[in-house]
């Protein structure tokens, strides 16, 4: 091997916590899909169909009879989705789902059929206004599965892989932007929390979503905290995901905004500041397009909540919850309080994760998750040093909130009843892209406050401690398997 050759591997080699990402991963995230149940991901029914669909090229869905939103689905799909309601409601006689979902077997001969002709009307308005973007991987899985074994059961199965492989990708990519630098391992850690390997492993419209995000904070934290130049593709790949991000879940704007705080080295600063504002004009565009070709939608998730979980026929679009708030502005904070006091244990459970059933997460897996964030947190030695370093650390604070609030708002409108004193429908899962851009400024801050020695400029290169990143890559794959056994040891000894 000539000298250009060993220093092109040398200089591309992977670092050590990609390498363990990969594999570690790839083995837990291939036994959550074969441990699984069928359809029993976080609404993977309903992301079934939408899947189906985009697979078929159908990217827009249609407005049905009854004013909720899905589309033309074969009718032998919809028997093998259907096997998971019945299952759910003989569970929830039985008070559990898991034992529920043990009681009744999967008719086989469904799932291992190929997609009939016959096809019937389906609703699945809770995944229909997902831009097919969300659905890349999942959908060109089930495509590739029913090419290869043309029946229900493998297409889902491919769906899954392909998911996982794409975002064992995404996530090594950003491992990489942030190689050798102090806030790779926090990086690493927030990557593997349980809930995210699980939801990877499954047909979900996060996965595509989640991915795209850690792309862009790993780029934006190189560059703003590190202060380390981005090379053109890295710049491309900013550019992109900024563009992308609004499409896939609208909750997740404000993050966008981090990027007119970069600066791209050896591109003209007019240059520079055009492409970014471009990019924002481009994704607020390409999203409002997106809301053109699917009217009505938000009331299509409100119509398909109150008719499904409140026995209610009565049609009450998502604007009288708005024209609700600004007339009850006082009543905000109660709503907030409730909602925090009735669901914030769930949240920790279901980011630790809590993949098919109703079982909570192990107290084990969540101190392990916890202690891996605090070691990896306890690597970052940056700290403030100018007016301009509490700028930052104040917007990227800002828009972690902003973010939070915007998520709870939407769900608040499309997925409760007017005046509903708590905020129903959000799962832990959804803070997860979010805790890098809080936990950062937290941490910098404290380095600050207790004169620990650091730079909030640090140039960033520096030699990986070793002994560190072993350490917290166990506790992470040790916190996943606790998590899986908890799961699923509880799945399949019901009985």
């Amino acid at each position: 091997m000539n000298n250009s050759a060993k220093y092109f591997f040398a200089k591309h080699q992977l670092s050590f916590l990609t390498k363990v990402f990969i594999v570690a991963f790839l083995i837990l995230g291939l036994l959550f899909i074969i441990l699984n149940p069928l359809f029993g991901g976080y609404d993977e029914d309903m992301h079934i169909y939408r899947t189906y669909q985009i697979s078929e090229g159908i990217f827009v869905s249609k407005k049905l009879d009854d004013g909720t939103y899905g589309g033309e689905i074969p009718e032998n799909i919809g028997e093998g989705v259907k096997q998971i309601s019945d299952i759910d409601k003989v569970g929830d006689k039985l008070g559990d789902r898991t034992l529920g979902r043990l009681k009744i077997e999967y008719d086989w001969n469904i799932l291992n059929s190929q997609p009939s002709s016959n096809i019937k009307e389906r609703m699945f308005s809770n995944t229909a206004s997902y831009s097919p973007l969300n659905y890349i991987p999942a959908s060109t899985g089930f495509f590739i599965g029913k090419y290869f074994h043309n029946s229900i059961a493998y297409s889902v199965y491919f769906a899954r892989l392909f998911s996982l492989l794409f975002f064992i990708i995404f996530i090594s990519i950003g491992l990489e932007i942030l190689k050798k630098t102090q806030f790779q391992p926090l990086f690493f850690v927030i990557a593997s929390l349980p809930a995210l390997v699980s939801t990877a492993s499954q047909v979900s419209a996060d996965m595509m979503t989640f991915a795209l995000i850690f792309i862009f904070l790993s780029l934006i934290i190189k560059n703003i905290f590190l202060k380390i130049d981005l090379s053109k593709v890295e710049i491309s790949l900013l550019l992109i995901t900024t563009l992308l991000i609004p499409i896939c879940k609208q909750g997740y704007a404000p993050l966008i905004i981090l990027i007119l705080f970069t600066s791209f080295v050896g591109i003209k600063n007019l240059t520079s500041n055009i492409l970014k504002i471009l990019s924002l004009f481009i994704g607020a565009e390409l999203y409002n397009l997106w809301s053109k070709l699917n009217p009505g939608q938000l009331d299509g998730y409100r119509f398909f909540y109150i008719k499904k979980y409140m026995g209610s026929v009565m049609f009450e679009s998502y604007k009288l919850q708005i024209s609700y708030l600004t007339h009850n502005i006082l009543k905000i904070p109660s709503i907030v309080v409730f909602t925090l006091y009735s669901y914030g244990d769930k949240y920790l459970d279901q980011i630790v994760g809590v993949p098919c059933s109703t079982v909570h997460a192990s107290c084990f897996s969540v101190v392990l998750a916890l202690f891996s964030i605090i070691l990896a947190a306890s690597l970052i030695k940056c700290k403030i040093h100018s007016k301009k370093d509490i700028i930052i650390i104040l917007i990227f604070i800002f828009v972690a909130l902003a973010v939070i609030i915007l998520l709870f708002l939407a769900l608040y409108l499309v997925w409760n009843p007017i005046g509903f004193p708590i905020v129903s429908g959000m799962w832990g899962r959804y803070f997860i892209p979010i805790l890098l851009i809080l936990i950062i400024p937290i941490t910098i801050l404290i380095n600050t406050i207790f004169k620990i020695d650091g730079n909030v400029l640090n140039q960033g290169i520096q030699v990986p401690n070793h002994k560190m990143e072993i350490l917290i890559s166990t506790i992470c794959i040790l916190s996943v398997i606790f998590t899986l056994c908890n799961e699923y040891v509880a799945f399949y000894t019901a009985i």
